[in-house]
């Protein structure tokens, strides 16, 4: 598979898949040292200030049936790391420092 094949199957993925493909991508990749690692996160500008929203992915430990057309529309804190979160599922693992989180 070349390269704009790889961007064209990428640029079919709705939201969730997309940000589940960057995690299982890179949870295996090796970066400066093992207290770094990789997220995914919306950058959002608004009245003259950027700030991040970072994309969480389900608690696998729980069986909850979702589609993989869910919309990321629930939003919550990580209680450990006090990072903004999002997600298509209300409980979640933090995508920063792995603990469980809740969205509403």
């Amino acid at each position: 598979m070349n390269e704009p094949d790889i961007l064209a199957w990428i640029n079919t993925l709705n939201d969730h898949q997309f940000a589940e493909f960057f995690y299982r991508l890179m949870k295996d990749r090796a970066t400066i040292d093992r207290e770094r690692h990789f997220v995914l996160a919306h950058a959002s500008y608004d009245r003259a200030k950027w700030s991040l929203t970072l994309i969480a992915m389900p608690d696998p430990e729980l069986s909850m049936e979702r589609g993989d057309h869910a919309d990321i529309c629930q939003a919550g804190e990580c209680a450990n790391c006090e990072h903004t979160i999002v997600s298509i599922v209300k409980r979640v693992l933090c995508p920063v420092c792995g603990c469980k989180a809740y969205c509403t």
